[in-house]
């Protein structure tokens, strides 16, 4: 499984006017019932692509997450963190709003993968066909439910340096991600994640607990590394159409080793240092192709106060999807 083209080529000139879009896909924790609802009521684009992939997730799984997502049994505000569904409900949400903006001619330049979001990534790149991602996507989910101790993520808002100088709060966790100055993902077992969350507020420290029950991008996962490696290994990769930038290899990938998969879930999270290597490359419009607008957030935190560059948030579960996404639309186009 290898996949190589020029890290070092130039950011291509999107030779419409406008400036080189990034197109960026977030990973778990930032699910929620009900995301993208009311895009999925009112737009046969968005809703079709929906419907293709949840046949494909029911195919191999055996039950619709578009049911589960969108039914009456839960509302935004409800815990949504099994793996089963929110693995799959993830990319399906991220690939159709891309799917969507491509029928309207928006189209990326380069795809930012974080953690989970890096399957999507490869996917919209050309890379691996969507068949073979959500197959992916579903294993993981399957093989981690199965194989590892009960685990979770801790956001702390406060200096990275923190997790080093203070690394007594820090006790049997893994430094997961470091998204911005003042903002760091702890990972581990849940007792561990426990703990720490309640020393940090002792010491006045903010901190937010992740939506997610396993302790991604932490030694927690270790014990379903093999099989993870093994169920990928032989997946088939094309020369992907467009650059991929990945926030775990914290650059374009060039190679797709056996791997690399296991690598995207359980290595760091770079995504601070990967946006100020492509901040150094001019003027862009970075795109949030999540349901929650995450990355959106940490990106405005890097961009320096003189960059051109836009940011750009598809939908939000703060406000009306469809109002948010037509002026997209129309601004965009």
């Amino acid at each position: 499984m290898t996949l190589d083209f020029d890290q070092n080529a130039p950011f291509p000139d999107s030779g419409a006017g406008h400036a080189p879009r990034v197109f960026m896909y977030p990973g778990q924790g930032v699910q929620y019932y009900q995301m993208a609802k009311a895009l999925f009521t009112t737009d046969a684009c968005f809703r079709d692509c929906m419907a293709d992939l949840d046949g494909v997730v029911t195919r191999l799984t055996g039950h619709s997450i578009v049911n589960v997502l969108y039914g009456p049994d839960h509302t935004s505000h409800d815990p949504f963190n099994e793996l089963t569904l929110t693995h799959p409900a993830i990319f399906m949400i991220e690939y159709a709003l891309t799917h969507r903006l491509a029928a309207s001619a928006i189209t990326p330049d380069y795809v930012l993968g974080y953690s989970l979001g890096e399957i999507t990534a490869l996917t919209v790149a050309g890379a691996i066909s969507v068949n073979d991602a959500l197959a992916i996507i579903v294993d993981q989910a399957a093989i981690i439910d199965k194989s590892c101790a009960p685990g979770g993520m801790l956001a702390v808002l406060d200096s990275p340096a923190l997790f080093h100088t203070a690394s007594e709060l820090f006790e049997d966790l893994d430094l997961a991600a470091v998204n911005y100055d003042a903002h760091f993902v702890v990972s581990g077992h849940a007792d561990a994640i426990a703990a720490t969350e309640a020393r940090l507020r002792h010491d006045d420290v903010l901190c937010q607990r992740i939506a997610v029950r396993h302790g991604f991008h932490s030694r927690v996962i270790d014990t379903a590394r093999q099989e993870l490696i093994e169920s990928t290994v032989d997946m088939t990769v094309s020369e992907p159409q467009v650059p991929c930038l990945s926030s775990t290899k914290n650059g374009v990938i060039t190679h797709l080793s056996d791997d690399h998969f296991w690598d995207v879930i359980r290595g760091r999270v770079h995504f601070q240092d990967l946006m100020r290597r492509v901040a150094e490359w001019g003027s862009m419009t970075f795109f949030d192709l999540g349901p929650s607008g995450t990355l959106a957030l940490f990106a405005k935190r890097l961009l320096p106060t003189s960059s051109a560059s836009q940011v750009i948030t598809t939908i939000s579960p703060f406000d009306k999807d469809t109002q948010r996404f037509e002026r997209v639309l129309r601004e965009q186009m």
